[in-house]
């Protein structure tokens, strides 16, 4: 992926109208303004209840990826969390999960209040997970802005996030649509949804010393084949889909009206609850009874105006372990090997240890061999995204349920 130049703005107040660019454009004589200037309606939600399956055995239900120090440093959640620093505030970041991960999520981010962190009376799915947030919100701020932004992301460019996370705040806010954060494509990925967009549409308003592109988005595609995504790559035009958007509360709740009409209904009736006593037995009632859809499948992928802002930092979703090769320098062999470890004649290998016993190999290549707490996984590289087929095996059988 290209990296992502310096730039000094954080700001999410609107460009400067222009009838020559359908989103307006900004003086490069203006002087730069101070990080977070004009967002003071920007809220963050984070989504945080995945399980991670396509990283077990460390990813576990009560342990999920988004807990984990994948790469270096901190933990993934807690990455998401700081990165925001500069352009929204603590005060101002939301976090949904699920109701076994609260506790934990509690304990890892004690700069947010108990009263930030969410958890979802029951499994619904990301729409109606980002209903319930999206009414939450505008309750607090009628005028909310929500940048809704996956837990489990690596971004090392933070400038560079914060940059296309105000453009995308300016966009929303002053058009009234659904904005997504698109990464262009280094390569034919399987493992992600694509995004179309409509090359007529692109403009290229001035950032502050950097250019930031937006689009209107053509259509959603669903993760292709290797022959469909080869063919992508070598027609531009289309994105990765980061799973970041950045939209009013109210529009989308109004989109949700439109497309999620049952849904809708449930969520207002939690919106009417939120101011009487017993809020939390109504949301329990209630969530719990909401359709169980995606939201690109329930929302972005019908909606007609949807724009797409896109990135100028580096991503990474850490899908699988196989993502370890992008982080991490392999060895004269092409082996990366964390913790206790000792291989002979092995080649082009990833295996990570907890520490607690020693991996050893001989002569073996093109594996991925993980070992945790009491379980083992070993596949073969190219197979990393079927590890959840493991995960739905082991689910079956009530015995095997202590090693999810």
């Amino acid at each position: 992926m290209k990296k992502a130049g310096k730039s000094k703005t954080l700001s999410a107040r609107r460009c400067s109208k222009s009838a020559a660019c359908p989103l307006g454009k900004s003086s490069a004589k203006r002087k730069p303004e101070r990080r977070g200037t004009g967002a003071e309606h920007l809220y963050a939600v984070i989504m945080a209840g995945g399980q991670g399956e396509r990283f077990w055995p460390a990813s576990r239900k009560e342990s999920p990826k988004q807990l984990l120090s994948i790469g270096k440093g901190k933990t993934l959640i807690e990455q998401t969390c700081t990165r925001l620093k500069g352009l929204i505030p603590y005060e101002r970041i939301f976090i949904i999960t699920t109701a076994a991960q609260a506790p934990l999520m509690a304990r890892k981010l004690k700069f947010l209040k108990k009263s930030q962190i969410i958890a979802e009376p029951r499994g619904r799915d990301t729409a109606a997970a980002i209903g319930l947030m999206a009414v939450m919100v505008k309750k607090k701020d009628p005028e909310a802005v929500m940048a809704v932004l996956p837990a489990d992301h690596k971004i090392n460019d933070h400038k560079g996030f914060l940059n296309c996370i105000a453009r995308a705040s300016s966009i929303a806010e002053n058009k009234g649509v659904i904005v997504t954060i698109g990464i262009k494509p280094d390569r034919p990925a399987t493992g992600y949804g694509y995004i179309e967009v409509k090359k007529q549409t692109a403009c290229k308003c001035s950032c502050r010393q950097k250019k930031i592109t937006s689009y209107q988005v053509k259509r959603f595609v669903e993760k292709p084949d290797a022959a469909r995504a080869k063919k992508f790559l070598a027609l531009g035009g289309f994105f990765w889909n980061s799973g970041m958007f950045i939209t009013k509360s109210q529009v989308m709740l109004e989109a949700m009206k439109k497309f999620l009409p049952r849904l809708y209904k449930g969520l207002v009736k939690i919106e009417k609850g939120l101011s009487k006593p017993d809020k939390k037995k109504i949301i329990q009632k209630v969530y719990s009874t909401l359709d169980k859809v995606s939201i690109d499948y329930g929302v972005m992928e019908k909606a007609k105006e949807v724009y797409l802002v896109e990135s100028i930092f580096d991503w990474d979703d850490v899908g699988t372990w196989d993502a370890l090769n992008r982080l991490y320098t392999a060895d004269k062999n092409g082996n990366i090997v964390l913790k206790k470890t000792e291989l002979i004649d092995s080649k082009n290998c990833l295996i990570v240890s907890d520490g607690k016993q020693l991996i050893a190999g001989l002569g073996i290549k093109d594996l991925i061999i993980i070992s945790h707490k009491n379980a083992v996984l070993v596949c073969p590289r190219d197979r990393a995204q079927e590890v959840k087929k493991i995960v739905s095996n082991l689910a079956k059988d009530e015995k095997n349920k202590k090693y999810l």
